[in-house]
C-alpha cells in the first residue's frame, strides 16, 4: 500500500465528509464487481475495484473503516499522529485485512482506495492510501487537480521487482478489450 497525507481548504469540506458521493460503472462482466464506502460523518471514502469477483471488494468494503479506524488509534488519532504514523496505519489496516480475508480461503481479489477526512489544529487534513490500480484525485475548485495516489500496475517497473521478490511473475498477455486483441501484464498471468 501508499500513503499520502496533504492539507485541504477549510472551505473545501466543512465540516469533514459533508460532500461525500460514489459513482460506479460494471466493467467486463455481468455483475457489478466493485464495492465503495461513503461516510460523512467521519469522514472516511474508499473505492474497491474487485479483481475476479465482488467477495474481497464487499469484505473491504463492511470491514476497512474498523481495520482503519484500530490502526489510527494506535498510532494516536489520524487528527495528530505525524504523517509517517498515519501512513503505517494504513499499511497495517491493508496487511491485517487482507490476511482476515485470506483466512477464508477465496480465490478473489480487489484494488483498495482509502480517504480520511480530518480536522486537525491547523485544518483539514486529507489521508489517502491505495493498493493496486485504483487511485485518488482531488479535484480543487479553481479546477485544478492533485494526484494524492500512484497505480501499482504490474509494467512499472518498481511494481514489477515487488512482485518478483514475492515469487511471482509479470506476464504479458493477449486480452480481448472492446473488441480489439492488446497485450497486458498480469500478476501470474491473471
Amino acid at each position: 500500500p501508499v500513503a499520502e497525507s496533504e492539507d485541504v481548504p477549510q472551505t473545501a469540506v466543512d465540516p469533514p465528509g459533508t460532500c461525500g458521493a460514489m459513482f460506479s460503472a460494471k466493467g467486463r462482466r455481468y455483475y457489478q464487481e466493485d464495492r465503495g464506502v461513503v461516510d460523512d460523518a467521519t469522514g472516511f471514502y474508499a473505492v474497491f475495484d474487485g479483481h475476479g469477483g465482488d467477495k474481497a471488494s464487499r469484505f473491504c468494503a463492511k470491514h476497512m473503516a474498523e481495520y482503519v479506524g484500530a490502526e489510527m488509534a494506535k498510532a494516536g488519532g489520524a487528527a495528530t499522529a505525524s504523517d509517517e504514523a498515519v501512513a503505517g496505519a494504513f499499511v497495517a489496516a491493508f496487511i491485517a485485512l487482507d490476511k482476515k480475508f485470506q483466512d477464508k480461503l477465496v480465490d478473489d481479489g480487489s484494488t483498495a482506495c482509502v480517504a480520511q477526512v480530518v480536522r486537525t489544529a491547523a485544518g483539514l487534513r486529507l489521508h489517502v492510501a491505495n493498493a493496486g490500480d485504483s487511485r485518488c484525485i482531488v479535484v480543487c475548485a479553481d479546477g485544478t487537480a492533485v494526484a494524492m495516489s500512484v497505480d501499482q500496475k504490474p509494467h512499472d517497473p518498481v511494481e514489477r521487482a515487488r512482485i518478483e521478490a514475492a515469487n511471482h511473475e509479470v506476464e504479458l498477455i493477449d486480452e480481448l478489450v472492446d473488441g480489439k486483441r492488446i497485450k497486458l501484464s498480469r500478476v501470474d498471468g491473471i
